[in-house]
């Protein structure tokens, strides 16, 4: 898997929104890369601190949000 944009890493695969159509493309992803790779999932929202906030939560320097609370899904592949 090869990235031209070199700020990303390179088990960096895609971006989806979540909701109902995304979490179906991750399930596909998850069946077709089953005992070869093992799926990341990391939250993103535009207004990542304070929806941390609001749920009470820290936020890190990593810039993740809990899935359950973000706009998007980033995903990437780890081998196993």
């Amino acid at each position: 898997m090869e990235n031209n944009i070199s700020w990303r890493s390179p088990n960096y695969l895609l971006t989806v929104k979540n909701d109902r159509l995304g979490w179906m493309l991750i399930d596909h992803l998850k069946m077709r890369t089953k005992g070869v790779y093992k799926i990341i999932l990391r939250g993103r929202h535009s207004n990542r601190k304070q929806v941390m906030r609001d749920n009470g939560l820290n936020s890190n320097w990593t810039n993740d949000i809990p899935v359950r609370l973000s706009e998007r899904i980033a995903i990437y592949l780890r081998k196993k």
